[in-house]
């Protein structure tokens, strides 16, 4: 095999990373987002740790979440002691632990986008560790931390080579019963994405009925 052979058969990777056309699509990263495009896909992505977040949806979310806490430092001090201070006090506590998930899912999402894993946001325990991470430049290669997404099957339809000859011999088995005799095939019997050949017998009856998969 020559040395092109050898690079054609070596996986692809394109020179930009993929990300979203779409606002509204969450399964990939929105390049270039605006702060309302950002603050909606970080609240839409609350808990969501799978997929990846580019740097404008960081930097956005980040600072949507410092204003929502500046606002509750600001209520707190002016509510001062008594009821109202401690329905501030309350608020802040809300807002400081409702953003502890969706902070650490964004910035995972973040990581996932330089191609790097998501437990390294554990480091974000030592100081400006999150900011280093949410500089770092993305890459292709992120795009294997995306949901997989279903391909169509080629064997969906009952058209393999071979399959023809097998229906044959059972309509030779099955003499007058035409397209209700048994069928060698792809079954219903389907699992996520995926598909499973077996023998489905149909009741000698061309009404709607049920069947039952002898699966290989």
């Amino acid at each position: 095999m020559t040395r092109s052979e050898e690079s054609s058969t070596e996986p692809q990777h394109p020179s930009e990373p993929l990300g979203a056309t779409d606002p509204r699509d969450l399964t990939l990263p929105l390049y270039g987002a605006t702060f309302a495009q950002a603050v909606s896909r970080y609240l839409r992505s609350y808990a969501r740790f799978s997929g990846r977040a580019s740097r404008s949806e960081y930097w956005w979310g980040a600072l949507a979440y410092t204003l929502a806490l500046l606002l509750c430092g600001v209520f707190v001090a002016v509510a001062g002691d008594g009821t109202l201070g401690g329905l501030a006090l309350t608020l802040a506590g809300i807002v400081i632990l409702g953003g502890a998930i969706p902070n650490w899912a964004l910035l995972v999402r973040r990581l996932h986008d330089a191609n790097l894993s998501g437990w390294m946001s554990l480091l974000t325990l030592l100081p400006y560790v999150a900011v280093v991470f949410g500089i770092l430049p993305s890459k292709p290669l992120g795009q294997r931390f995306d949901r997989r997404r279903v391909t169509p099957d080629p064997m969906a339809e009952d058209s393999a080579p071979g399959w023809d000859a097998i229906d044959a011999a059972f309509a030779r088995l099955y003499p007058g019963l035409g397209d209700v005799a048994p069928h060698f095939g792809r079954t219903d019997a389907r699992l996520p994405g995926q598909g499973i050949w077996g023998i489905t017998a149909y009741p000698n009856t061309t009404a709607p009925q049920p069947h039952w998969h002898l699966v290989t």
